[in-house]
């Protein structure tokens, strides 16, 4: 399965949601490939030993003529492979989008070549709209749209499903998508109603799960740690062991449904 983490808006949890459930499923047996699109390639910085290897990153499959077996990179984890991330990929997006390369689709083609040889692909998307954006959605088996319970976070939702709706329609495709709330605190006073907002409009595209607002999390990612490397019992770890369920059942209700179209 190639799961898409995104969102226009940073700072909602979307790297931690992706480091987090590669983890979880590599510690589960199941081979994982993390792939890093965010300029600010945070995810490479937790994921590997040492420091990062430029001729492997992920700019790489644009500027030369290397496949996108050659930068697949091993982390610190057993089962958990990455492709990793550069800042310079900022210039390979703006130049999928302004149309000055031949190899617009070429990550989505490069990426679901692997499909057979991972239990699960996770994509850490731009926060941005561009090429790299547009090739993960049309890649991707599974969106999954981290959103905090505010205005801004929630308008971005509105701008990423009108993206949603251009590449359904100039690709003839229905896109899979599912919002997970994140960072969510209780005692907010306007987090119940937004949560009844979202269940009246996507009630069928929301994960049961909620991750709560958990200063465990900046700890962990201040060590070099996922959260359940460092603190396993702790309820941010636990929120993310029942996403990873979640997502798990999602795979196996998509396998059976292919099937039984074939």
């Amino acid at each position: 399965m190639i799961i898409s983490i995104l969102n226009l808006k940073g700072g909602v949890g979307k790297t931690t949601t992706a480091m987090t459930l590669g983890y979880l499923y590599a510690e589960m047996n199941k081979h994982v490939l993390l792939a890093d699109l965010d300029v600010s390639h945070t995810l490479t910085a937790q994921m590997l030993k040492d420091e990062p290897d430029t001729s492997r990153s992920i700019d790489q499959l644009f500027a030369t003529s290397k496949n996108i077996d050659q930068l697949i990179s091993g982390t610190k984890y057993n089962q958990l492979e990455l492709i990793q991330g550069s800042p310079r990929i900022h210039y390979i997006d703006k130049a999928l989008v302004n149309g000055k390369s031949v190899r617009v689709s070429r990550f989505k083609k490069a990426i679901t070549s692997l499909r057979e040889r991972y239990d699960y692909i996770i994509i850490d998307t731009p926060p941005s709209y561009g090429g790299l954006l547009f090739n993960s959605i049309a890649a991707g088996d599974l969106m999954i749209i981290p959103i905090q319970l505010e205005s801004l976070s929630l308008y971005a939702v509105h701008t990423l499903l009108d993206c949603f709706k251009t590449i359904e329609s100039g690709l003839n495709t229905k896109i899979n998508y599912r919002f997970l709330i994140t960072m969510h605190d209780t005692n907010m006073e306007t987090a119940a109603e937004a949560i009844e907002i979202l269940k009246k409009d996507y009630h069928t595209s929301l994960f049961n799960t909620k991750i709560s607002y958990n200063p465990r999390f900046r700890d962990a990612s201040n060590h070099g740690m996922i959260i359940c490397e460092s603190d396993p019992g702790c309820s941010g770890c636990l929120e993310y062991r029942q996403l990873a369920a979640e997502i798990e059942v999602l795979k196996i209700s998509d396998l059976k449904n292919k099937e039984s179209v074939e």
